[in-house]
């Protein structure tokens, strides 16, 4: 938008007017606006002061005295300066009549604005807010302290953003867009930052949107981001791509011809004729460079936000995860929702960037746009075109790169995804119970990469002149001469201890994560992944923190806890027992976890639940949702592959879904189970998650149906060559076995008896402290003792080594694949009940047997020897073996017959080259 050049013409009216004044008055501008006071009708013995288009009321107690002339009339000017821009730049309809069209009496009045803490009766004190009067007049209500005027307070202009709103009518009658109601204060503020009536003393010149960064895979507005979500506002009104219907004046249309309970994003495809899929790519890109029109001082405030902690860098910035070095995927945890976007920063490293895109899922309606995104030393941005499922974009690389992204968005067709609102209590219609975080569709994708990788989170030391660093003899990672850090700890080579940070006893610091401030770490703790212990944090016991997880402030988390995935715990939280914050939960304040609760996905608490059970989601879901959650006791991972597409299936307890690869599928119905996962033995498995190795003991569960017993069959494997956890059947008879190797140590566990071709077993393993114990049906095959834990093969495994997998149906070099059915995968953090499984039936299971189609004699020949005696079988009706059967089929029908020796016959003349059934 352009700089507002005009400046204030109207004088302030600078009239006061006191109880003793004569309440009704005329101005006698022709254009001059009437005043009312619909609350106190002037009568009592309130004070009054007057602009152009203002009245301003206050009481005659508390703050009141603070209510001086400078003050009214610095907020008038700063008030009317708003006025200026909302009205004549952006066209808006002025609030001077009622929004109920049919209490409008044909005069025009002024906005009132009431001030807060002044002792006006009927109104609870708050800071600031607008609300409505009984006339259908928007109003404000503010207090003294936000009603700052040199330099100029920043929440007037967001709550006259509301009034304007309000008087637009369009937005009233809708439960959507209730939603949005900040996020477009906030933008209407911006436009007042962006004129000549601001200035930068308060910083850059806008609010930005941090937390709208930090939740950019959500649909926005969410719960965390309705203030700072209007970045979509600005890009449809910049329009800097040009798109059909977009410009200065798009918002206004938008709250003006809003209809009753349209969604925001059904409105804006309706009133422009440009392409949704395509704005939405093209506000995804420009988000990716901050490419606006304010561009500098977005990104001066994105740069003060990465130096002020690099857990900044890893909550807006998404790393995919790969297990070859080219094909990457986007984490469970930041899979977008509708609308939501992940920016992905890499690392260039040829002379074209060359990506390919990917769906991983077949929802109806899924469907993405991406773009590789450069930007010049010099700021100059370039843009590859959109490109979206399938399709594979290359660029060249530009001269001078400084930075390159793709940008990614979830663009699926309109009326196929949920469409929800903010949750204004527990009954409300957007409830969590109503509208649950796994009902809202999640849209995951992987991507080819050539010619770049993914750059990951690094922290810096450079500069650091306060502490000097040395690695440390146990392992090698890099320790702060100011920390105190034992000789038992080990520090991984790419990992950091940094500041005054203690960390003591047989903690692990592995792969990229770092410990610093003043944050201690003790006993058996682990830190892996990109974790970052940050702050006065304090972690111990067995507590684990890794992934991408964070954990700052005061936070605390003790016990069996852990703190995984895209996580961020902050304020006096606290985790302990087995309780567990994973997805991208937000926990903050003084709020709890512990026994066997877990928070994910979108979870948010700063007003301090306690969550003891169950997995709770959503943005100020109340307690009373929390303690109604129902769980499985000890359970930490269920899959039974029910509600699964052909693309992945849902956990049954959490947000973690797992992903089917090569042609691997889920069947409603097989053999007497239900909803079972099939695997053809051939390139065929289905992705897990690291977490499930994230528990110092562990009780695996699985129904499994075997199709074949040639060699060895991977049925489960978490892990790499050096350290993994497996369970797999080999030889002949298909005998089960369990080996759990952390690189140091291991155990395997093989059965003395066999599982049955075509039936349905239930396998189990259980490791309890020290000791392991095979299972088949109930029955104890194998059992010893061992040092190894799950826990400790994660902690072996450096995060993003290539051909580390967590699988079922292949090991991690996608050899000895598993040609068979899985019923269901369930896993607990320590021996649990096992329930009762019920199957009936065979399958009628035909082992590949070494036979030669027409070599009846298996001499290695087909001749008139092999005719006489597929004659003499037919005649005799004699049995016959497997192997002798194989090559008399001719016709390939399962059986012999009289056309199999005319089959033959015609191959031994030369008839037919081949035999083709």
């Amino acid at each position: 938008m352009k700089s507002i050049r005009k400046k204030i013409t109207a004088m302030l009216t600078a009239l006061t007017i006191t109880a003793a004044a004569v309440p009704a008055f005329t101005i006698e501008a022709a254009d001059a606006l009437e005043v009312r006071d619909p609350f106190y009708n002037y009568s009592s013995g309130y004070n009054y002061y007057e602009s152009e288009h203002f009245q301003f009321i206050w009481g005659n107690s508390g703050d009141a005295s603070k209510v001086t002339t400078e003050f009214l009339e610095g907020n008038a000017e700063n008030l009317e300066a708003c006025w200026d821009v909302y009205m004549n730049n952006l066209e808006m309809a002025a609030p001077t009549q009622s929004v109920n069209v049919s209490l409008r009496d044909g005069k025009e009045y002024k906005s009132n604005i009431y001030i807060s803490g002044t002792g006006l009766s009927g109104m609870t004190d708050d800071w600031a807010y607008m609300s409505y009067d009984a006339d259908g007049f928007a109003y404000m209500f503010c207090c003294v302290d936000s009603m700052q005027y040199n330099p100029p307070s920043w929440v007037l202009p967001h709550e006259f953003g509301h009034v304007v709103t309000a008087h637009q009518l369009g937005w009233n009658t809708n439960k959507y867009s209730y939603a949005w109601w900040e996020a477009m204060g906030n933008w209407f503020r911006e436009q007042y930052l962006y004129s000549d009536y601001s200035n930068d003393e308060t910083g850059h010149g806008t609010d930005f949107f941090e937390t709208y960064m930090k939740n950019l895979h959500f649909t926005f507005p969410c719960g965390r981001d309705y203030y700072a979500a209007w970045p979509f506002l600005q890009y449809l009104t910049e329009n800097p791509d040009n798109m059909d219907g977009y410009g200065t004046d798009f918002v206004k249309t938008m709250l003006q011809q809003g209809q009753v309970d349209e969604y925001p994003f059904d409105m804006v495809e309706r009133l422009a004729n440009a392409d949704l899929k395509d704005t939405l790519g093209n506000f995804a890109k420009h988000m990716a460079a901050l490419d606006f029109e304010n561009g500098d001082s977005y990104r001066a405030r994105l740069n003060e936000l990465l130096s002020a902690g690099s857990w900044n860098w890893q909550q807006i910035y998404t790393m995919p995860e790969t297990t070859d070095g080219k094909t990457y995927t986007v984490p469970t945890e930041r899979a977008p929702q509708f609308a939501g976007l992940n920016i992905i920063p890499l690392e260039v490293s040829g002379s074209e960037i060359s990506v390919k895109l990917k769906g991983e899922t077949d929802i109806n309606g899924a469907d993405w746009r991406a773009c590789i995104v450069q930007r010049a030393a010099d700021g100059t941005v370039k843009y590859s075109d959109l490109f979206s499922d399938g399709d594979t974009c290359t660029e060249a690389v530009i001269p001078n790169l400084s930075e390159a992204y793709l940008s990614v968005i979830a663009t699926p067709d309109n009326d196929t995804y949920l469409k929800t609102g903010l949750p204004y209590g527990p009954d409300s219609e957007f409830a969590e119970t109503k509208h649950p975080f796994t009902a809202k569709e999640r849209y995951p994708y992987s991507i080819e990469l050539n010619g770049a990788g993914i750059k990951t989170r690094t922290v810096s030391t450079s500069g650091n002149y306060w502490e000097t660093y040395s690695a440390h003899p146990n392992g090698g990672g890099l320790v702060s001469s100011n920390a105190q850090v034992d000789s038992t700890v080990y520090v991984g080579p790419n990992a950091k201890i940094l500041g005054s940070a203690k960390v003591t006893g047989n903690v692990r610091i592995t792969d990229y994560a770092v410990v610093q401030d003043n944050a201690s770490v003790s006993d058996n703790a682990v830190i892996g992944g990109y974790a970052i212990i940050a702050e006065n944090a304090v972690i111990s016991g067995n507590a684990r923190v890794d992934d991408t997880a964070m954990v700052m402030g005061k936070a605390n988390v003790s016990g069996n806890a852990k703190v995984i995935e895209s996580a961020c715990v902050y304020g006096e939280y606290k985790i302990s027992d087995y309780g567990t914050a994973k997805g991208t939960a937000f926990c903050m304040a003084n709020g709890s976890i512990s026994g066997q609760g877990v928070v994910d996905g979108d979870y948010y608490d700063d007003g301090g639940k306690t969550v003891t059970k169950g997995t709770a989601y959503g943005w100020v879901s109340q307690q009373s949702y929390v303690d109604a959650l129902t769980y499985t006791d000890k359970l930490i991972n269920s899959y039974d592959f029910s509600g699964s597409n052909s693309f992945s299936f849902p956990d049954k307890y959490n947000s973690t879904y797992g992903v089917l690869e090569n042609g691997a599928v889920t069947e409603s119905e097989r053999t007497s189970a239900t909803d079972v996962l099939t695997l053809s033995g051939s390139n065929q498995y289905a992705v897990l998650d690291r977490s499930l190795l994230y528990t110092q003991d562990i009780d695996i569960q699985l129904a499994v149906l075997p199709r074949s017993s040639e060699g060895r069959q991977t049925v489960l494997y978490l892990g790499n060559e050096n350290a993994y956890l497996s369970i797999s059947m080999f030889g002949e008879n298909d005998t089960p076995e369990v080996i759990l190797n952390n690189s140091a140590d291991s155990i395997t566990l093989s059965s003395d008896t066999p599982v049955t071709l075509g039936e349905w077993s239930v396998l189990r393993f259980v490791k309890n402290g020290s000791n392991a114990r095979l299972e088949i049906n109930g029955e104890v095959k194998a059992s010893g003792t061992t040092s190894v834990t799950p826990d400790s093969i994660a902690s072996h495994i450096v995060s993003g080594t290539a051909n580390t997998v967590y699988r079922l149906g292949s090991d991690c070099n996608n050899q000895n694949n598993f040609n068979g059915s899985v019923d269901f995968l369930r896993v607990y953090y320590t021996e649990a009940e096992a329930p009762a499984e019920t199957y009936s039936g065979k399958e009628d299971i035909s082992e590949p047997v070494d036979a030669v189609t027409g070599d009846i004699n298996s001499d290695d020949k087909i001749n008139v020897f092999d005719y006489i005696l597929l004659k003499r079988i037919l005649c005799t009706n004699g049995e016959v073996d497997a192997k002798t059967l194989a090559a008399s089929d001719t016709d390939n029908d399962g059986s012999i017959s009289l056309n199999d020796i005319i089959i033959l016959r015609k191959f031994l003349l030369g008839i037919i080259p081949t035999f083709n059934g």
